[in-house]
């Protein structure tokens, strides 16, 4: 149902968008592309994996228990995320993927095992996701915003999805209760391996508050990943000879990011561009070159997630198990 769900909103939205562009204007802005943005815009996409590695390899290292992987492995494995991020109908698929990867690495490293790596995935997110709601907040003040109906209720719901996600990670019981009596000694056993599950993933994720210094640079990192989607808003622009301002530039990214949260869609496709093409409409850029710009970074991501994942998987197959 949920699947049926999202796939009738990818369609609605697509719809919308295509109901709302001037084509023949979309078709002009590209044919004026320019070739010389485009080596610029291809770098921002592994500068933005790296800057999100470096910050997961920082909480990684923070853990106690043994090695970790090195940075290169880890950008792997990232990269390999990013990829079925893109090719599955969930915007988490990825996360999950790149989990149990990371999980065989420290089970082979001695250093933990599923909830260290779940825990180390959700600090990661959950720096990037603090770190995005307090760019919500000037994009939910922009007056620009308000008159149009996406904008104003995308950027309320996505902030409020985003707090009450925060808010569930910091509540996660450090030990749950044990499940109650009963007939059923098969059920009983499941429940207490869920029980158990959930007190480690607990345990490994409430250690990062003994790490006030990598959350802090964890935090920082975060800002400079957005900073670098700022960037990367306004190199795509210039690769169609429209330059864009840092303000405006960060207002539509923050608007952009905070709605394209909102599980409406299948992996964000229609949401996002109808956000670009919105929020660029709105501050007076044209919704066209809005619409242009998400589907330029769209094809960016595609690109890098399918290089990196194929690298990555190269240097798995040339490496023994044991290394792993």
């Amino acid at each position: 149902m949920k699947r049926a769900l999202s796939l009738l909103g990818t369609v609605l939205l697509g719809v919308a968008v295509l109901y709302a562009s001037d084509l023949s204007r979309l078709a002009e802005l590209a044919a004026g592309l320019r070739p010389g943005w485009l080596p610029a815009l291809a770098l921002t996409a592994p500068a933005l994996a790296a800057v999100s590695v470096l910050k997961w390899w920082l909480l990684l290292r923070a853990r106690p228990g043994g090695a970790v992987p090195g940075f290169t492995p880890l950008l792997g494995l990232y990269a390999t995320g990013q990829f079925y991020n893109q090719v599955l109908p969930s915007n988490s698929g990825g996360d999950v993927v790149r989990a149990e990867m990371l999980t065989r690495r420290l089970r082979v490293r001695g250093a933990g095992g599923r909830s260290a790596a779940w825990a180390s995935i959700t600090a990661e997110r959950f720096t990037g996701l603090a770190v995005l709601v307090a760019m919500a907040v000037p994009a939910a003040l922009c007056p620009a915003f308000w008159a149009h109906p996406l904008l104003m209720v995308g950027i309320a719901a996505g902030t409020a999805l985003s707090v009450a996600v925060i808010a569930g990670v910091l509540l996660v019981p450090p030990s749950p209760p044990p499940p109650a009596a009963g007939p059923d000694r098969r059920l009983l056993r499941a429940l207490g391996k869920a029980r158990a599950k959930l007190a480690a993933f607990s345990a490994d994720l409430r250690s990062y508050g003994r790490h006030r210094r990598t959350l802090a640079a964890s935090l920082a990192l975060s800002a400079g990943f957005y900073a670098l989607a700022v960037a990367s808003v306004m190199v795509a622009a210039a690769c169609f000879g429209h330059p864009v301002a840092v303000r405006p530039a960060t207002l539509a990214t923050a608007a952009v990011l905070v709605v394209s949260l909102l599980p409406v869609s299948i992996n964000g496709l229609g949401l996002w561009e109808a956000s670009f093409l919105a929020s660029f409409e709105a501050l007076g850029l044209g919704g066209e070159l809005g619409l242009a710009v998400a589907l330029l970074l769209r094809f960016r991501d595609l690109l890098w997630a399918v290089a990196g994942a194929t690298v990555a998987a190269a240097c798995r197959a040339g490496t023994p198990a044991t290394g792993a």
